[in-house]
């Protein structure tokens, strides 16, 4: 196992850029729960935030830098509350796209 698979980041905090103003910080919860799987160099991943209003969703992937030395984190999409979750998933369903 690498440090890619071994990385643990439950109980940080996330934050991302206000995409207005791009400098404030807006607090998007604790990650509580992290599910990922490994393909190849990427670390793909769904964690659970906790967040003061409830909790959310948060997909992304790890990676390396080309040297190798250090790891990069990407967040792929926003985050999602279950409700969002649920529906967009249900309809992934009802289309039969998997």
């Amino acid at each position: 196992m690498d440090r890619l698979e071994l990385l643990n980041n439950i109980g940080k905090e996330v934050w991302t850029r206000d995409k207005y103003d791009h400098t404030s910080k807006i607090f998007r919860g604790k990650i509580r729960e992290e599910l990922f799987v490994m393909d190849g160099e990427n670390r793909h991943f769904a964690q659970l935030l906790e967040h003061p209003l409830g909790n959310v969703l948060r997909f992304g992937y790890y990676t390396w830098t080309t040297d190798g030395r250090l790891i990069l984190g990407s967040q792929t999409g926003p985050i999602w509350t279950p409700d969002i979750y649920s529906t967009i998933h249900g309809g992934i369903l009802a289309q039969k796209w998997l």
